[in-house]
């Protein structure tokens, strides 16, 4: 499974989860609902920025968006690894590189 497959998957999952629907995820988040609804479906992948935004909202840690499920013994070295990678980054200079500022 692909990352932006992951990222879809685990994003309905995590909204339904908490009993949101897609109209109020994307007013929380900041997006909107036809953008959240591409995210689902594995058409568009979210910025840094609206990953950061979507997992505060839906109380998760970002890595968790993205991780293939389908294998538990991958979970778990593709979570050491962001959570390593995570800790390391300053999180205010992955989001400005996100943007293209890179100072």
């Amino acid at each position: 499974m692909s990352v932006n497959d992951s990222m879809a998957v685990n994003l309905k999952k995590f909204r339904e989860e908490r009993g949101l629907t897609q109209e109020k995820l994307s007013e929380i988040a900041g997006c909107s609902k036809n953008h959240l609804s591409a995210l689902e479906r594995g058409v568009k992948f979210p910025s840094a920025s609206l990953i950061d935004k979507l997992s505060q909202t839906l109380k998760i840690k970002p890595y968790e968006l993205l991780l293939d499920t389908s294998d538990n013994e991958e979970i778990r070295k593709q979570k050491d690894f962001v959570e390593y990678v995570m800790d390391s980054v300053d999180k205010k200079k992955l989001l400005n590189l996100n943007a293209g500022n890179i100072d």
